[in-house]
């Protein structure tokens, strides 16, 4: 891959100012052209700049933005200069601000040089602590190009802080990509009292680094805290012709942690053209447009922007096409708008294509307000894809990515899914098309399919029987994501209530990566509800979220909480869990199967058997559990007919479980039997021949696939084994691709289970 870098050569002029207060931050980054052309076009220069919007000191958001052109030693023009507020996503995020480089197609002369200035204000390290504590503070910037993404990180920590003692020195870490070569590197210090000491480091295959030490010369200075420390590092830069394929994946993961993840769609008319030119010489040549328009106008007005039911973060009117941009926790919703417009559309005999696709973009921050547009815009693939498939000239309906496919249980009652081919320069393995049912089918307020039978049949569709525990310990989780939500969590380490939002907000983003991670390789996710309950209302948020995203995967939710109480109270608890999915009296956090205690008797299990018997849901009985003390209660013998406690249990199961068995043969009521116990696992099989086991214990706990063998029916189904931590937390935190080892995993847990399930159908 070749781009043109090699005639242009870098610097980069980095000025830090430090007070007890503030940070102030001037970045400059000089362009030379050394080529003999005129060539060098500011189309090429960085898009981006990354603005650490999260660190900028309070009541102060603006960032001063200039460019200059000069030959040496002579002042050309400038380019732009001005001063722009970061305004990001949210409170905590940076800012990507868009360099607006104009004319479009101006361009760096021959033996030219043109500077770019960016200059914040930063909060400051903090004096103001009593006892003793490191101070530490961490800017992290990034410059985007179309072909090159190159992040700038620095780091600095002062000495330990005591009370009336100031720190004396200050260090600073600027990393820069190793396939971007430092040719010189000077420096000086802006105050004759501190001397500056720079270090290059660089070792093969790593990023290279600069520490740099900023010290006192005398003792003097000791006792003035953080006294107007300033600096100035100058270090040119040697962007290479050759950009190797790991440089590009590097910045694309790079790109990533400065993202959001959106769901967009697109709608464009087709056939514009030619109605333009049929009404070329009517008195509103524009009519077919101006319609279309004003349709667009009604249907997502600006009193919708962020606010329900759609919560668009940006709507785009460009002549005959809208996009629309919405968080992707809100993808069912905006879909759900759009097909509404379609309609509209259809009803006026308008002709078009629309495209759904969920991805990463960036806010820019630049807020737009218009007749036709709102929000703040974003760019990235997310924007780039959309429209490619929505405007695919083979189009001639709506189709959706892949990527998009947890709309698919939300849309097929409606649609049949037929794939189709991507688009060209689309990395999305599958495409869909949406076909209108001729019959639809009401959407009721439960599932009238009985639960065995789509979890049978989820089952069969993925040839697993893998069911994924979602059991998060915050002190496992990766590296990176803790650090994005600010937490330094080890594992004898409490929170404290302050931390509990920002904590089950990295839970549910940890919870979404495994999900999207497993869904194609596992039956069923299942939450458990402590993981959650022990951060109070905040945790409840999470674990609704966690239910929510995973349903709209396609996923089968089994909660994890063990409930039971008196019949009036369980009553409440199935209706919270496993009662109808919306409408009046609907389920709090509507799962697909809870799991239930037996040992209140028939009365508290009644109340749960009949919501399974009138929602399509399941529910899953403790009998013989997979812990090791599981034996002091449940392998006690009864006087009465000589059974454990667990077969006793097991007889009620079957009981209960009369009365709602599906097509399958399988009863909504399943028992919970631990993979631990394998000489068990027969005998209640026997016991319990038309209950689905929910077998825990599998990985982590010892439990093997050939322990669980007994619990499969002859056509391999009747069992779904659990594993949490050995799915959830495969390799250290800080692996690099998190997600690919859980995926990884949880197709070997698959395989492994599908390997004695197939000796026992064979045999």
């Amino acid at each position: 891959m070749n781009y043109i870098y090699e005639n242009l050569v870098w610097s980069l002029s980095i000025e830090l100012g430090v007070d007890s207060e503030t940070i102030s931050v001037s970045l400059k980054y000089t362009f030379n052209n050394q080529s003999h052309d005129d060539n060098f076009y500011y189309s090429f220069l960085p898009r981006i700049q990354v603005i650490p919007k999260r660190l900028l000191k309070d009541g102060n958001n603006l960032v001063s933005i200039e460019s200059r052109l000069y030959r040496p030693e002579i002042f050309e023009k400038s380019i732009f200069s001005y001063r722009q507020s970061a305004e990001g996503v949210d409170e905590g995020s940076d800012c990507l601000m868009p360099i607006p480089w104009s004319p479009a197609d101006g361009y760096i002369p021959s033996k030219t040089s043109l500077d770019l200035t960016f200059h914040w204000i930063e909060q400051g390290p903090s004096i103001s602590r009593i006892n003793r504590s490191l101070e530490n503070w961490e800017i992290q910037h990034c410059l985007a190009m179309s072909k090159l993404f190159l992040p700038l990180k620095f780091a600095g920590r002062s000495s330990e802080i005591y009370d009336f003692i100031s720190a004396e020195e200050i260090k600073w870490t600027f990393v820069f990509p190793e396939d971007v070569a430092i040719q010189n590197i000077s420096e000086f210090s802006l105050n004759p009292d501190y001397q500056i000491q720079p270090i290059l480091s660089h070792q093969a295959g790593m990023p290279q680094t600069i520490h740099l030490s900023l010290n006192p010369k005398s003792s003097q200075i000791r006792g003035a805290c953080f006294k107007d420390h300033r600096l100035q590092l100058l270090v040119d830069l040697n962007v290479p012709k050759v950009i190797p394929k790991r440089a590009i994946s590097f910045a694309e993961r790079s790109l990533r942690e400065y993202t959001t993840d959106i769901c967009v769609a697109v709608v464009n008319l087709r056939g514009s053209f030619a109605r333009a030119e049929e009404q070329r010489n009517s008195s509103d040549p524009s009519e077919y447009t101006s319609r279309f328009q004003q349709l667009a106008q009604d249907a997502f007005p600006f009193k919708l922007y962020k606010a329900e039911p759609v919560h668009l973060l940006m709507k785009k009117v460009p002549g005959d096409m809208v996009m629309l941009v919405a968080p992707a926790e809100r993808t069912p919703e905006l879909v759900e708008a759009v097909l509404k417009f379609l309609e509209k559309l259809s009803a006026e005999h308008f002709k078009f294509r629309a495209g759904f696709h969920v991805d990463q973009a960036t806010d820019t921050g630049k807020f737009m307000n218009s007749f036709d547009d709102f929000g703040t815009d974003f760019l990235g693939p997310a924007m780039n894809y959309t429209a490619k498939i929505g405007d695919d000239k083979k189009n001639e309906g709506v189709r959706i990515t892949k990527v998009a496919k947890n709309l698919i249980p939300l849309l097929e009652k409606r649609y049949d899914f037929v794939e189709v081919e991507a688009p060209e320069k689309v990395p999305c393995s599958k495409v869909y098309e949406l076909k209108a049912k001729t019959t639809v089918v009401s959407d009721g307020v439960s599932s009238s399919i009985h639960f065995v039978d789509r979890l049978f049949d989820k089952m069969l569709k993925l040839n697993s029987r893998v069911c994924v525990g979602l059991d998060p310990e915050l002190w496992k989780f990766p590296r990176r994501l803790l650090e994005k939500y600010d937490l330094r969590i080890t594992s004898d380490q409490e929170l404290d209530a302050y931390s509990f939002e920002r904590a089950t907000n990295c839970i549910i983003e940890f919870n979404k990566m495994v999900i999207d991670a497993v869904c194609d390789y596992a039956a069923a996710i299942k939450p458990q509800s402590a993981h959650y309950e022990r951060f109070g209302y905040y945790g409840i948020r999470a674990l609704y979220e966690t239910v929510k995203y995973a349903k709209e995967r396609g996923a089968i939710v089994i909660l994890d909480a063990k409930r039971n109480d008196i019949g009036s109270t369980a009553e409440k608890y199935a209706r919270a869990y496993i009662g109808i999915d919306k409408g009046a009296g609907c389920a709090a956090i509507p799962c697909d199967a809870l799991t239930v205690n037996p040992y209140l008797g028939s009365d508290g299990i009644q109340p749960f058997v009949d919501y399974c018997s009138k929602n399509g849901k399941g529910i899953f009985v403790l009998v013989k559990t997979s812990n090791e003390s599981s034996s002091e209660i449940q392998d006690l013998r009864l006087r009465e007919d000589d059974l454990a406690v667990a077969q006793k249990v097991a007889l009620l199961v079957k009981q209960w479980g009369n009365y709602v068995i599906g097509d399958s043969g399988y009863s909504a009521v399943g028992a919970v039997v631990g993979a631990t116990h394998p000489r068990d696992i027969s005998t209640l099989r026997e016991t319990m021949p038309q209950s689905t086991f929910l077998m825990p214990g599998y990985g982590a706990q010892g439990g093997k696939a050939e322990n669980v063998v007994d619990a499969f029916g002859p056509n391999g189904l009747g069992a779904l084994i659990s594993s949490s931590r050995g799915v959830l937390y495969p390799c250290s935190p800080d692996t690099e691709d998190f997600q690919q080892e859980i995926e990884k995993q949880v197709r070997i847990m698959r395989d492994d289970i599908n390997r004695i399930i197939s000796r026992k159908v064979d045999s």
